[in-house]
């Protein structure tokens, strides 16, 4: 699935009023096992956050640490609506625990495909398929909470901040990478997450 598509599909789970068209996909916002990035020890996780699959240590430009944990659910929906355990989202979830994704994320990249004024991926605006118009009256932008997490907002002049971008690209390319090997495995369907982002407050 293209970054366009599952970022289109991240912004219908985060808001009701920002719909963007495309695909269904994944997704999150707001990432391995500790092999694939050390746990920095900084934050309280509980429930299923205290044993992710994915554990992603990150810095943001203004030095503040942050964490994102991902849990990957393999099951799949069946005709009759019951949750049943899939063999390729299993395996999704298998590879996720090893893989090192301090090395497949590419943050500038990810940076490079957003729009710096609200935070939003620049091939999703151009296409017309943003909702409200980003350059309308009601238009939105995507920061970074203060505890971490990120939250779609009304835009403002300011437009999100450096952190916020960052913590973005983090989130997307997260996402991104499991995205490209589901569909390695024949997972493109048969597996969801849970995730929970946590950032030093800001000084």
């Amino acid at each position: 699935m293209s970054r366009e598509a599952r970022a289109e599909a991240t912004a219908r789970r985060r808001t009701r009023a920002m719909r963007w068209a495309a695909g269904a996909g994944l997704a999150v916002l707001f990432t391995g096992g500790a092999s694939a990035a050390i746990a920095s020890g900084l934050f309280t996780w509980t429930g299923w956050a205290a044993k992710p699959d994915i554990a992603y240590s990150f810095t943001l430009p203004s030095g503040r640490q942050c964490e994102e944990h991902i849990l990957i659910n393999e099951t799949t929906t069946a005709g009759d609506r019951i949750q049943t355990a899939s063999a390729a989202g299993a395996a999704l979830k298998a590879w996720a625990t090893s893989a090192d994704f301090t090395k497949l994320v590419d943050v500038p990249a990810q940076l490079a495909a957003l729009n710096p004024a609200d935070g939003l991926p620049k091939a999703a605006e151009a296409k017309g398929t943003v909702f409200p118009d980003p350059n309308g009256p009601d238009a939105l932008m995507v920061v970074l909470k203060s505890s971490g997490g990120l939250d779609v907002v009304p835009k403002t002049t300011a437009g999100p901040t450096a952190d916020d971008l960052y913590a973005i690209a983090v989130d997307t390319g997260l996402q991104d990478v499991l995205d490209a090997h589901a569909v390695t495995v024949g997972a493109s369907t048969d597996w969801s997450t849970n995730l929970q982002m946590q950032c030093q407050p800001a000084s």
